[in-house]
């Protein structure tokens, strides 16, 4: 392990493999977005040109309007169907 630990060929080829780590934005709407529409979210959560990438669009009918957004751990729900249903557990609540 420690002569892999100072081999140059391999350190490079763990760097390359690290700095490869694709990062996934999915993108959950009642319809296709635009490419602009989809710009538009990154640029608003500041992820435009910081790192590369992948967005995974979903197209999901029953969120009638909005959209939801999960980055790495972070999920944002802009959905008429979230919004309904934090609503309701308001009023369980």
């Amino acid at each position: 392990m420690e002569k892999l630990a100072k081999n140059p060929a391999f350190l490079k080829r763990m760097e390359n493999v690290v700095r490869r780590e694709e990062r996934v934005l999915t993108i959950r709407s009642p319809y296709a977005l635009s490419t602009e529409e989809v710009k538009h979210i990154k640029q608003k959560l500041n992820l435009e040109s910081r790192i590369p990438l992948r967005v995974n669009m979903v197209v999901d009918k029953s969120l009638l309007l909005g959209i939801v957004v999960k980055y790495k751990d972070y999920y944002f729900d802009y959905s008429l169907k979230g919004h309904i249903a934090r609503l309701f557990e308001s009023l369980e609540a």
